[in-house]
């Protein structure tokens, strides 16, 4: 699960939902890269901030969309729940960096 979350970025601030958008569509660049980089696959959750317009959840999926097209790798946008958590799958087609590394730092140990 990934969660995106503004920190201190709306302190004070009174277009909450601009900003809400702003992080969102900059997390979804980062998290379709991330997930490339790192070859995550299977079911994957995000929860994104939550947004009152139709119209920003609408622009961050399509921020999604369209940053999920470089992925060589089978990804399809599921869903957004009633709870506004995306769904995510991707096809798995070898094993995620982090056992990649594992297995490797093993062999260099033997």
């Amino acid at each position: 699960m990934i969660d995106v979350n503004t920190g201190k970025a709306i302190a004070g601030k009174k277009k909450t939902q601009e900003t809400f958008l702003k992080v969102n569509r900059e997390a979804a660049r980062e998290i379709a890269r991330q997930i490339r980089l790192r070859n995550l696959s299977g079911i994957i959750i995000i929860d994104f901030i939550d947004m009152e317009l139709e119209r920003d959840k609408e622009l961050l999926m399509e921020e999604l969309r369209e940053n999920f097209k470089k992925d060589p790798t089978k990804t399809t946008l599921v869903d957004m729940t009633a709870l506004g958590l995306e769904e995510v799958t991707r096809k798995k087609v070898r094993k995620p960096l982090h056992e990649q590394l594992q297995e490797n730092n093993r062999s260099v140990e033997k």
